[in-house]
């Protein structure tokens, strides 16, 4: 799968603030693999 094809849900940046360590961690990971955001603009 190409970085281009690699779509994460804006929800994934809430994430990062989390005070949940699990969901905070995975998010981290999840946006350090780049890609684009989904969702309008």
């Amino acid at each position: 799968m190409s970085i281009a094809d690699q779509f994460f849900d804006t929800n994934v940046l809430l994430y990062l603030l989390s005070t949940e360590e699990a969901k905070a961690d995975k998010a981290e990971e999840i946006v350090a693999q780049h890609g684009q955001i989904s969702g309008e603009l």
